[in-house]
């Protein structure tokens, strides 16, 4: 959909300079840079526009109208006294993107959080019809492509609507901007060959928040500090630093309010699930209460934990909470005793004769 994004791989300066010193829009679609008629030296963009101090999300629109180009959408903006079109990006139905605003400047799309929002609008009027698949897919790989290094390099970018910010309509009420949440997310962790992926969390206190989400797209938690290198990992607490990873999604907050809300969304608006086979040696406990007991262990021996209702495969699992009924593995270690004393003190001699 987009592969003059994605194949030709343009840095950000050089987008950038293409359109000021082209003077006109663009629309990628395949490797072609087409022109417009307008020209921003005719618009004299130096006038009205202010950079964006910083970049913090993307606002979807809708046109509400038909599948106009882009200059359509110019020309009545500069009717209300614009300086040009409000928004960043235009996407027509057959998932043509068009070029509007350049990228570093603040666009006209939602009053209040131009100064840190890139506008992206759909082409049509999503009050009667649902963007099409196309759209869909061109708006997931372009918000990934502002994300990542290989593109704008952002990094990770909320997706909200412009009724969020907002008493409106758009961007309608047929769009679903779960499915670009979910597109981005796939993209974010796309690899062919994944060796190592999982949910990575500070400490025991972060544990209640990283469980349903474990559960949810079928995912082991590893704890910060094991001496792993991950494919593709989510991180719950602390950021990113430290985190020997390719791909990572982070899900911190400033606190553990904002960490648990943002890892709600993301179970809200996702349906991924890890293939879990062939696991070398994991730990299986019950729930939340067995995760004090097992933080050492899984610490000491840089193993992950896997709650019980994950469907996971393994070589050697340790049983740390319930029974080795339901666990799938060639070697079985049981650690669970009868109450969560007797494990504990079961983990705590396992621990100190290996």
């Amino acid at each position: 959909m987009i592969n003059w994004i994605k194949n030709n791989k343009v840095p950000a300066i050089i987008l950038i300079a293409m359109i000021i010193v082209a003077g006109v829009f663009g629309i990628w679609q395949g490797a072609t840079y087409l022109q417009d008629e307008f020209s921003y030296f005719d618009l004299e963009p130096a006038r009205g526009f202010i950079e964006r101090p910083v970049t913090k999300g993307v606002v979807y629109h809708h046109t509400a109208s038909g599948d106009v180009p882009i200059s359509r959408h110019h020309e009545f903006h500069l009717s209300r006294g614009w300086v040009m079109v409000g928004y960043h990006f235009h996407i027509r139905q057959d998932g043509t993107i068009e070029v509007g605003r350049p990228l570093n400047v603040q666009g006209a799309h939602v009053v209040g959080k131009n100064a840190s929002k890139i506008g992206v609008a759909f082409a049509g009027n999503m009050q009667n019809h649902p963007p099409t698949e196309e759209q869909y897919e061109s708006a997931a790989e372009l918000h990934h492509w502002l994300e990542t290094e290989e593109g704008m390099g952002y990094g990770n970018l909320t997706i909200t609507g412009h009724n969020d910010w907002a008493s409106t309509a758009c961007p309608g009420r047929l769009t679903n901007l779960n499915i670009i949440r979910e597109g981005v997310i796939e993209l974010r962790l796309e690899e062919e060959d994944p060796l190592i992926k999982g949910i990575i969390i500070n400490s025991f206190a972060d544990f209640p928040v990283a469980e349903p989400l474990a559960i949810k797209i079928n995912a082991p938690i590893y704890l910060r500090g094991m001496d792993i290198e991950y494919d593709k990992a989510i991180i719950i607490g602390g950021g990113v630093g430290g985190i020997n990873a390719e791909k990572a999604v982070d899900l911190s907050g400033s606190n553990r309010y904002e960490t648990a809300q943002n890892t709600k969304d993301f179970i809200d608006q996702t349906d991924l699930e890890f293939d879990l086979e062939d696991i070398e040696e994991g730990v299986v406990i019950n729930s939340f209460a067995d995760f004090p007991s097992i933080e050492p262990l899984s610490h000491r021996f840089d193993i992950p934990i896997f709650i019980r209702q994950i469907d996971a495969t393994f070589e050697t699992a340790i049983v740390a909470g319930g029974g080795i009924e339901g666990i799938v593995a060639d070697n079985i270690v049981k650690l669970s005793g009868q109450n969560r004393y007797e494990t504990a003190e079961n983990i705590y001699e396992y621990l100190t004769t290996r």
